[in-house]
């Protein structure tokens, strides 16, 4: 059995790890997960790209991903769990560092012209768990997560080959866990999947049903293609849409089926070789899409739920089921990690171990993509999202999840109360994207 996300944790035992370190201590009685024996030695971080989570049973019953869904079932599932943004380079940040983009310093943009590197020296889990004697290696492909962003930093080893199907990046992947076996007492994997992103290419036997469709103008396993008709959407007549929205969601669907079925094989292949045993698994999609519910599709467009909303669960051997229904964020990933391995939690973090936070938590998201800069925060279910353009919205997702009905009213005690809260966020975040203005801001 296995997760998407995989972290090695580190067994409590006394003395020196061998190279000079003290162990860290056993987790606290009162962290959330908790485990029958001794906490893992080691950690498998698992990603899945583009992944939307109510597309799994879970949260959506479709049925898609019943591999995952049965480690839900064994682990600990985050049930209220979003992205910090809605594209990649953002959302790994916040996953990797335990901070909101706007604390951490740095907020991804999203530009045809000007895409910038993370700063040098940029310090992130690998780094941290280096002190403690771990070796960590990377297997990404996704380039924003990689050295060509400078987003590798940290990690002792990096495979980035492009854009390859999940089949192969998983050889890739137990091929770096061998290496990190022989040289780490103890190691920390990163495996970034991106099948389940644009343009929806998973093999010829999972897009069975494709031919029973009414035939379209564009070839959707062509990318440039599946932009084009996406950025023809409304132009089309009312058969069109949905002629073109069946072929999309098709490919989108069979593309979990596929990544499903590949991380059940590398599930059974690292069982085999006693790599689950001892490994805290993570899974975690970095953001989801959105299939037109708010006028676009793909990702990076707006933070309404579809692009927002993010899958993440934890699995080991001896981890308690234990569900977590309260909000969560990317940026708790890694403080729970810490708390887990017995660490303290770092000044730095904004998240929170899963498990402590309050029913009223108060939560920003960011993105600087396709439309300029969007900001939102939530308080107990009830979202404020801004377009630094000037459009504002209010949703209350406790009786409206999918976010259909905007009850934005300027006069409104909550969203008076809830801009509050942004305007001081959005002040902070003005120095970050230098040459952008918001406007019209507050009620």
């Amino acid at each position: 059995m296995s997760s998407i996300l995989l972290f090695a944790t580190l067994t409590a035992c006394d003395g020196d790890t061998g190279l000079g370190r003290p162990e860290p201590d056993p987790p606290p009685e009162t962290s959330f997960l908790t485990f029958t024996g001794p906490a893992p030695r080691n950690l498998l971080y698992i990603s899945i790209d583009t992944l939307r989570k109510d597309h799994l049973d879970r949260y959506g019953g479709m049925g898609l991903a019943p591999f995952m869904d049965s480690l839900m079932r064994e682990g600990v599932p985050l049930d209220a769990h979003q992205s910090c943004s809605n594209w990649t380079y953002a959302g790994v940040l916040c996953a990797l560092s335990g901070q909101n983009g706007v604390d951490f310093g740095f907020i991804p943009r999203l530009s045809k012209t000007y895409r910038e590197d993370l700063p040098d020296d940029t310090p992130m889990l690998p780094d941290w768990l280096r002190e403690i004697g771990f070796g960590s290696g990377l297997v990404t492909s996704n380039g924003y997560l990689s050295s060509k962003y400078n987003t590798a930093q940290g990690f002792d080893m990096e495979t980035y080959p492009g854009y390859e199907p999940a089949e192969t990046m998983m050889g890739l992947a137990l091929d770096d866990i061998g290496q990190l076996q022989a040289n780490y007492e103890r190691w920390f994997l990163h495996l970034h999947l991106r099948d389940v992103h644009i343009p929806y290419t998973p093999p010829d036997e999972y897009l069975t049903g494709l031919d029973d469709l009414p035939p379209i103008d564009w070839n959707l396993a062509n990318r440039d293609e599946m932009y084009e008709m996406a950025g023809m959407y409304w132009t089309l007549s009312e058969e069109e849409r949905a002629a073109v929205e069946q072929h999309a969601r098709a490919r989108y669907e069979a593309t979990i089926r596929y990544t499903d079925d590949s991380m059940r094989d590398f599930f059974d292949e690292l069982d085999r070789r006693g790599v689950l045993d001892d490994t805290l698994v993570v899974f975690w999609s970095d953001h989801g899409e959105q299939f037109w519910e708010h006028q676009r599709q793909s990702h990076a467009w707006s933070l309404h739920y579809g692009e927002n909303d993010a899958l993440a669960f934890f699995w080991a051997r001896d981890l308690e089921h234990a569900p977590w229904t309260g909000a969560t964020t990317h940026e708790d990933i890694v403080p729970t990690l810490y708390e887990v391995f017995g660490m303290p939690q770092r000044e730095e973090f904004t998240g929170l171990p899963v498990g402590v936070a309050a029913g009223d938590r108060v939560l920003y998201f960011t993105a600087d993509g396709r439309k300029g800069p969007e900001q939102a925060v939530q308080v107990a279910g009830h979202k404020l999202m801004y377009m630094w353009s000037g459009s504002k919205e209010f949703y209350r997702r406790d009786v409206d999840p999918r976010e259909e009905n905007d009850l934005y009213d300027p006069e409104d005690e909550e969203v008076i109360a809830l801009w509050a809260l942004l305007d001081e966020y959005i002040e902070r975040s003005i120095p970050l994207l230098e040459g952008k203005d918001p406007i019209e801001r507050g009620p």
